[in-house]
């Protein structure tokens, strides 16, 4: 019987360890998607993995870390063991491996599982963390929180209202995380690395930068000038830095007005930046139509949201 049951541990161990394998390519098939749209392995990398698995405050995706999340899993087992949980494995690893042995202290033989050896390789980094000593006094661990000890504490960026709960499309909120990020390929950063020789702005004969063309530019500055005074701001947009800190503070206060600004601005700068790339790499000229096809996509977005919904008029494609 007992033989049996170490069969079907053999077996869970492996099968588990065949997904986990599974799991880890999917997540490859996924960053080489983010970045290149294909599922090839792509070196694009416009922002670091490790800040894409930040939580949004801190200016990430919260994509979770495979490393970490990893760690925090196996903490559970070691957790289980040190407690003395009463588990049939923990009484059968106790019995066959342990000896008595406190498992914080054990050394693994080179005969022992390769679940065994993991988790002894774990313990020091998990054990070192401060949520540690407390599961134990406490009698309860949770991976979630271990995972969060393990990446530890991180700065918040002064723009996550503006992207966090912006309810504009994902691919516009994903181009307006980038260019928060400061990571959009304008021309004077390809310029530096030797990819293209014009730095000229497609819409101005000023050199292009992740300052002028978000909202210096004067095509791009008349366009964003249009749809704020659309929202109900009526004001003089200025560079990007500056215009950033207005957001900034304009996302702070509470009401309606500050989902639909949220949206105008992760929609315009999308609109702004596919213009660009339309005149760039496909020889077309900027839609005269741009503004309306910002407002349309604006309004749309507010329909799906029952807050919103009842400030926009979908026929005349006004607030109310």
């Amino acid at each position: 019987m007992m033989v049996s049951k170490a069969v079907h541990s053999t077996v869970s161990y492996a099968f588990c360890k065949s997904i986990c394998i599974a799991h880890l390519g999917e997540i490859c098939f996924r960053l080489s998607f983010l970045w290149s749209g294909k599922d090839e392995i792509s070196r694009k990398a416009p922002v670091a993995w490790e800040r894409i698995c930040e939580p949004k405050i801190a200016g990430g995706l919260n994509v979770i870390s495979l490393i970490e999340w990893n760690q925090a899993t196996i903490g559970k087992l070691l957790w289980n063991l040190q407690s003395k949980a009463d588990k049939l494995w923990v009484k059968w690893i106790n019995a066959y491996y342990l000896k008595g042995q406190d498992i914080m202290t054990w050394q693994a033989p080179q005969s022992c599982s390769w679940i065994l050896k993991r988790i002894v390789n774990c313990r020091d980094v998990v054990a070192q963390t401060q949520y540690w000593e407390e599961s134990i006094q406490k009698g309860k661990y949770k991976t979630s929180t271990m995972y969060k000890n393990l990446r530890g504490e991180k700065e918040q960026v002064e723009w996550k209202r503006i992207f966090f709960n912006n309810y504009a499309r994902p691919r516009a909120t994903f181009i307006l995380w980038l260019k928060l990020m400061g990571r959009l390929p304008t021309k004077d950063r390809l310029a530096r690395i030797g990819v293209v020789t014009d730095g000229v702005c497609s819409f101005c004969n000023h050199a292009e930068s992740l300052e002028h063309i978000f909202f210096e530019c004067n095509t791009t500055q008349l366009i964003w000038r249009e749809i704020l005074s659309w929202v109900g701001f009526h004001r003089s947009p200025a560079k990007w830095s500056v215009e950033k800190t207005w957001l900034i503070q304009k996302t702070k206060k509470k009401g309606w007005r500050r989902h639909i600004l949220k949206i105008a601005a992760a929609e315009t700068i999308y609109a702004i930046w596919r213009a660009r790339n339309e005149m760039i790499f496909s020889q077309k000229c900027i839609d005269p139509c741009l503004k309306d096809i910002i407002i349309y996509s604006i309004v749309m977005r507010c329909t799906l949201r029952r807050k919103l919904n009842i400030h926009v008029n979908v026929t005349t494609l006004c607030l109310e």
